[in-house]
């Protein structure tokens, strides 16, 4: 594990179903059985996604989640070909987390999501999957359930093990879970916030501050940088004293936004694991993200680290002051 990052996130399965009908049919004749012209799954879940941006980059992550019986045919082969390490809170009387994605031919789609083992993650004491105390060897830790009972508890222990080594988070679909209270207890302890604009204006409403009070507080003094994910060619870090706008790299052809803001996660965090400053490190997240968009839906891509530096020198970061 020495050298290592952590990762503790969602790893999900995602089953894209295509009809022959449309979408409304299912409304109009519940009852009716349905063709399929169509249907492949992959796999998801932020966790998953981030491990694996970082395995492409060539680091080796060490990825703690929790999965069901169905594990090991339908994961384990995904992660040896990435060499992605998976400490798995293993529940056998339940399947893993699934998304359903039916679409019909007109592009219109429905998600049905179903957590199943993946439900129970904050009830899994860390030291079950790996010594605790080995964290002394990590240099960093990217921590982003979707849960935030689990994030409060992984976030501490990670922090007590190792109070040097950065810890990023994310919010994962669970923005409106993060009261004051809760918030308080992330940011205590977190380096940088990753989100959407989006989730970070939700931020500041249910903590009644701006970002700029947020990263100037006392009490989170470990927190340096906020970094707001708006669009593709419109990331913005907050520091104290300035932000930085980050432009999006050049891609040969967009084929799906897609993806984008977990390969752009990824690249973050190897700048951060290899000691670049946070814009170099943002630049190196466009560049990986630029790469999720020249693929279709959710279609593995390889860039090598020599490809994604290269694009990286196209991305500009333009410094303001706060108003």
């Amino acid at each position: 594990m020495k050298n290592g990052v952590l990762i503790i996130g969602k790893i999900r399965s995602r089953l894209q179903l295509t009809l022959n009908n449309r979408i409304e049919a299912l409304v109009e004749n519940p009852s009716q059985i349905h063709d399929l012209s169509d249907s492949k799954r992959d796999y998801g879940g932020m966790g998953l996604e981030v491990a694996t941006g970082l395995a492409v980059l060539g680091t080796s992550p060490i990825l703690v989640s929790a999965v069901g019986r169905d594990f090991d045919y339908l994961f384990q082969d995904y992660l040896n070909d990435y060499n992605i390490q998976c400490k798995a809170f293993r529940n056998k009387e339940k399947e893993s987390s699934i998304l359903i994605e039916i679409r019909d031919k007109q592009g219109k789609k429905i998600y049905l999501n179903q957590e199943n083992a993946y439900l129970y993650l904050a009830e899994n004491n860390l030291s079950d999957v790996m010594d605790i105390n080995t964290a002394t060897n990590l240099i960093g830790a990217f921590i982003a359930t979707g849960k935030v009972e689990a994030d409060i508890k992984f976030i501490s222990d990670v922090y007590e093990s190792n109070p040097r080594i950065p810890i990023i988070h994310s919010p994962d679909e669970n923005i409106n879970e993060l009261t004051k209270w809760r918030l308080e207890q992330v940011f205590e302890k977190i380096s940088i916030l990753v989100c959407s604009e989006a989730e970070l204006q939700k931020i500041e409403s249910n903590m009644n501050i701006d970002r700029k009070d947020i990263l100037s507080t006392e009490n989170y003094s470990r927190l340096k940088y906020i970094v707001s994910l708006e669009h593709r060619d419109r990331t913005i870090i907050y520091s104290k004293s300035k932000m930085v706008k980050i432009s999006a790299a050049p891609a040969d052809e967009v084929l799906s936004e897609t993806g984008w803001k977990n390969a752009f996660r990824a690249g973050l965090i190897y700048g951060i694991l290899n000691k670049k400053p946070i814009e170099e490190a943002a630049k190196l997240g466009a560049a990986l993200a630029s790469y999720a968009v020249e693929t279709r839906e959710y279609f593995p891509f390889y860039p090598s680290i020599e490809q994604v530096s290269l694009r990286s020198f196209e991305v500009k970061a333009i410094d303001k002051k706060y108003n």
